[in-house]
């Protein structure tokens, strides 16, 4: 597989510390034992374990190398710099499931030691003293022994470059440890040589590369570098300048910096002619003892003899094989100082001589232990020649020799280049074999590329090699050949440097992978079985997976198990960036709100948050799961995606959820899981639910209505703020709104409005409509619920007409209104009547509305009773009222009219409807009653009955000339008018 990596990785934030706990050994805060322990896969040297053959020597749990990812990145390390890892802050274990406790990543960067934990956060950086330039080595100061694997607590080693201190001529290199106070890292030792004997050489750099517990000392190993010393003489009688190894006795790991500081052993001091600080060291224990053998690198330019204390003299311009016994208190001599001049390419001056201790059989006589010694040459600054690897015994005897041709002879690479050099079981398990070509080598292989980090060899190979002292071993090509003792089981061209080695998958074949590095992809490769048709053909290596890191060259790459789940991960540092690859934890974030059950109305702002218990997660979906409940067991239903690839960079991240219509209604909870492995990494809220708006009326107490009239509802509610009346006419599908009001918290609402007014009233015809549809709207926000809708009746408003029903002897009709109590917009007055009662309308009138009161002289042919309608034009005002008994229908004769008092007498002739008491009355213009012929007296139906009035008013004076009014009124309440004239 391929992944490219985006080169823009954000920063990370302060990790929430578990509790720690173990033995405090220095002040304040530096802990140096715990009581889970860290995992054991680390790489505390910057080639990767004691021996410096890049390799994990702790095998992987299972997993599967198909779907490991890119977990994290943080750009707080990056550049050139090889970053080590370990048990720097001492937590405690990440998951209850976990065995181990995690381990840290930290570097140098520029002034700033940076600590990164294993989930993806850079902790407070720490101030460096001037000129630090790397962290060298990780130690645990408890370890009685070098190289040991440690779970524990381990403190950092410190590398100078290489300066010149003008103030006191003292050199300088620092030990630190973890502040647990202060959460970030701190000095506790400044380790000085005093440089003074070497005037005027007063500049070196100071590697501090192992440490180791002794009683109550720490004794802590560096070597010690002049790249270009001032030499004076061949015989100077003591050193004139100091390369070499030496022992600092640092007491206990207590935070004294910056004072006192710690001086070397001067009776540990070994002074070496060659340069020795520019890689790291190779150290072993072998039978209880610790040894060290050192690469070195000559300068050809000086020639001195170099005296020290322990062991033979030796010369700058000289390469060697030497090594010390480090077991005791004081360094002491362990492998005498042998010249590679004899050993290395007649023709080549200055190799560069890197030894390693390697852990491989030799299953002819069982021996485990050897000393590799690869010869490179850079092809540049006099360095040029043959690449060349030897074997010795651990006692730096010679296996291998340049004259061996027929047996022993040393392995030949190409011109102008050194080796990469690393260790491990790459064929596996004793199955794998292939004979007689290829017996299984038991134990592990030695694994070298032509190219190193520092330089690219064009036609690189990768070689798989193996060291056999027994009987010959046939090639498969050419025939009649064989192997020789040290020898390769395979190779093949490939591009890259070989970086790491570790059983990453923990397969049952017992392989372990090779990790290669070139440029900027980072590949794994596995060796086939020897059987295989590949194998046979000249391609030995599988690729198991690669990792394009988008143009960022590739610095450094490590193995170790960041959080203690026993699956190690494969950490690379770029010029851009680190990366943490491997099998991504399940649990590692935390959704912490909703908490617990809890509901949510339309409209609410919900908080989403989690933690990032590891970062690297850039992106996550956020996601609500729709769930319900099944005799107790929690079934989902349905997913909707709520965000997509949101930004997840910090340790707690929140997103804000307006609570929106695609989740009315529904109960569930929310899934945070990341973009890239949303099946692995995810993590899901408490259940919740989230409410719409809902608005359910009452029934109406009434179905009909008139224009203006308040109309009431009522109902219950839940998750809306304010309820609006809409109305629609029924031959309408537009909605008016009404009224809006607010309305209380209870669940219960009462809401009112008055009815619009209505465009469908006709004066003259039948109304096209009188129906009115009623919604009530809730609203929370922008969501809203309707209730049911409500039809009612509408009629128009009332108009405010009245007329005289004053006993009067007129019998016309004077209709008055105010215009001022008319509601609604009014400017013409149609007046008409209907003896159908409404069926059909005769238009009589059109009054303006301000003109009142209005007249209306009764038309003879008109019934009895009538409909009359006073209607606003083209408004919704209206009224339609009756009025009968107007038209005379029981006074026959009333003559002579006109009539004179003083010569007539009026005679009145008249029937009634049934057995009754009559009353006859006279009235003036003003509506006086002047007379009163006739006072209640009793009349039968079937006769004509004739009255008298001899104009004379009730005060005995004759009435004047003008028109009067005669009344005839029944018992029943019945009357009549009728128009009388007096003229004299």
């Amino acid at each position: 597989m391929t992944l490219y990596i985006n080169s823009m990785y954000r920063k990370t934030g302060k990790l929430i510390l578990a509790a720690l706990s173990g033995l405090i050994l220095a002040f304040p805060g530096f802990l140096s034992a715990q009581t889970i322990p860290a995992s054991p896969a680390n790489w505390l040297f910057p080639d990767g374990n004691a021996q410096g053959t890049r390799r994990t020597l702790v095998r992987s749990s299972i997993q599967e190398l198909d779907s490991i990812k890119v977990k994290w990145s943080t750009p707080s390390i990056s550049g050139d710099v090889k970053p080590l890892i370990g048990n720097v802050i001492n937590n405690n274990k990440i998951s209850g499931g976990f065995t181990y406790g995690p381990n840290e990543i930290t570097a140098v960067m520029g002034d700033k030691l940076v600590v990164v934990d294993a989930m993806g956060r850079t902790h407070p950086k720490a101030q460096l003293p001037a000129f630090v330039k790397n962290v060298s080595v990780l130690f645990d100061s408890l370890a009685t022994t070098v190289g040991e694997l440690t779970t524990r607590h381990v403190v950092m080693g410190l590398e100078t470059i290489e300066f010149e201190n003008l103030d006191d001529s003292l050199a300088f290199a620092y030990i630190a440890g973890y502040n647990s106070s202060a959460d970030t890292v701190g000095i506790l030792k400044r380790l000085a040589i005093d440089l003074r004997d070497y005037d005027p050489n007063i500049f070196a750099s100071i590697k501090p590369v192992m440490g180791r517990r002794r009683g109550n000392n720490t004794l802590v190993y560096a070597t010690v570098n002049m790249s270009e010393p001032q030499v004076g003489t061949s015989s100077p009688g003591t050193a004139p300048f100091f390369r070499g190894f030496t022992q600092f006795n640092t007491g206990s790991m207590l935070f004294d910096y910056p004072l006192p500081d710690v001086g070397d052993d001067f009776d540990s001091r070994i002074t070496l002619g060659p340069e020795v600080g520019f890689a790291q060291p190779s150290f072993s224990s072998k039978n209880g003892d610790a040894n060290i053998i050192l690469p070195n690198y000559p300068t050809m330019t000086i020639d001195v003899t170099i005296d020290n204390l322990v062991t033979d003299p030796t010369y700058p311009n000289e390469s060697y094989l030497f090594g010390f016994d480090v077991a005791g208190a004081l360094i002491n001599e362990g492998i005498y100082p042998r010249p590679m001049s004899s050993m290395t390419d007649p023709l080549g001056n200055r190799p560069v001589i890197r030894p390693y201790y390697v852990d491989i059989k030799d299953a002819r006589n069982g021996d485990s232990i050897f000393i590799l010694v690869s010869e490179g040459y850079k092809g540049i600054e006099g360095s040029e020649g043959t690449a060349r690897l030897h074997l010795y015994n651990t006692d730096g005897d010679a296996i291998t020799l340049p004259t061996d041709v027929d047996i022993a002879p040393p392995f030949i690479g190409g011109e102008d280049h050194d080796w990469s050099v690393a260790v491990g079981d790459v064929d596996g398990n004793s199955s794998n074999e292939w004979l007689p070509y290829f017996p299984n080598n038991a134990g592990n292989e030695i694994i070298v590329s032509q190219s190193t980090r520092e330089f690219a060899f064009p036609g690189n190979k990768v070689y798989i090699l193996r060291y056999y002292s027994g009987s010959e071993i046939d090639k498969p090509s050419p025939p009649n050949t064989y192997l020789y003792h040290l020898d390769t089981l395979a190779s093949q061209r490939i591009n890259g440097w070989v970086a790491a080695v570790n059983d990453l998958d923990a397969d049952p074949d017992g392989k372990e992978e090779i990790l290669l590095v070139d440029g900027s992809k980072l590949t794994g490769v596995r060796l086939r079985d020897y059987d295989s048709y590949e194998f046979r053909i000249g391609r030995p290596f599988d690729t198991v997976f690669t990792f394009d890191f988008n143009m960022q060259s590739i610095s450094s790459v490590a193995v170790a198990d960041m959080e203690g789940d026993g699956m190690n991960d494969i950490i690379v540092t770029t010029y851009d960036s680190t990366y943490v690859i491997g099998t991504v934890m399940i649990d590692i974030i935390n959704v912490i709100e909703p908490s617990d059950s809890a509901s949510y109305c339309a409209g609410d702002t919900i908080l989403f948050k989690w933690e990032n218990l590891m970062m690297g997660q850039d992106y996550v979906n956020i996601s609500f799961e729709a769930v319900t409940q099944i005799s107790g067991t929690v079934t989902g239903l349905d997913t909707i995606l709520i965000e997509e690839n949101y930004p997840n960079n910090a340790d707690t991240v929140m997103y804000e959820y307006v609570a929106s219509d695609e989740l009315f209604g529904k109960s569930g909870r929310i899934i945070v899981a990341s973009s890239y492995n949303p099946t692995k990494v995810s993590d899901e809220s408490a259940s919740f639910t989230i409410y719409g708006p809902v608005c359910i009326t009452d029934t109406l107490p009434k179905r009909e209505y008139q224009v203006g009239e308040l109309i009431e509802f009522t109902g219950m509610h839940s998750c809306i703020d304010s309820v609006s009346i809409f109305t629609s006419y029924s031959s309408s599908t537009f909605w008016d709104l009404q009224y809006t009001g607010e309305i209380n918290t209870s669940g219960t609402f009462s809401i009112a409005a008055a009815l619009p007014s209505a465009t469908f009233f006709e004066c003259l015809s039948e109304d096209p409509d009188s129906l009115l549809n009623i919604n009530l709207v809730g609203f929370r926000d922008s969501f809203r619920d309707t209730s049911q809708t409500h039809t009612i009746r509408l009629h128009p408003a009332p108009f405010p007409v009245t007329w005289d029903t004053s006993e009067t002897s007129c019998p016309n009709f004077l209709f008055h209104w105010d215009p001022m109590d008319i509601d609604y917009l009014c400017d013409s007055v149609s007046i008409s009547v209907s003896v159908n009662g409404g069926t059909s309308w005769t238009w009589i009138n059109t009054a303006a509305a301000n003109e009142h009161p209005y007249l209306w002289r009764i038309p003879l042919a008109l019934p009895d009773s009538i409909l009359m309608r006073f209607c606003c034009e083209n408004s919704c005002v209206r009224t339609d009222t009756i009025i009968k008994n107007y038209q005379p229908k029981y006074i026959d004769i009333v003559s002579p009219n006109p009539f004179s008092p003083v010569n007539e007498e009026l005679t009145i002739c008249y029937k009634v409807p049934e057995e009754t008491n009559v009353t006859i009355r006279i009235f003036d213009a003003a509506n006086r009653i002047i007379a009163e012929p006739v006072r209640s007296q009793p009349r039968n139906p079937g006769t004509a009955y004739c009255d008298t009035w001899n104009g004379y008013t009730a005060n005995g004076s004759p009435a004047a000339n003008g028109m009067y009014y005669l009344s005839i009124e029944f018992s029943n309440g019945s009357k009549e008018i009728y128009h009388v004239f007096i003229r004299k």
